[in-house]
């Protein structure tokens, strides 16, 4: 019975470890989706949209340099 136990917090020891190494492997994109409680299609709209502006920006500003 004793021995039972045991076997049984170090298989939930091991289940913890396991699940703490794969949150450790997401990648920035994922652990920003974590945190923020919007749906991922409207997160990547939000995303496209802004380096799109950001870069329409940064376009339109060297052009006027070289005018």
């Amino acid at each position: 019975m004793e021995k039972d136990k045991n076997n049984r917090k170090e298989m939930e020891i091991k289940e913890t470890i396991q699940v703490e190494e794969k949150e450790e492997y997401k990648n920035l994109k994922e652990r920003l989706y974590d945190k923020i409680p919007i749906s991922l299609k409207t997160l990547d709209i939000i995303i496209t949209v802004l380096v799109t502006i950001f870069i329409l920006m940064m376009v339109y500003f060297v052009f006027n340099k070289y005018r």
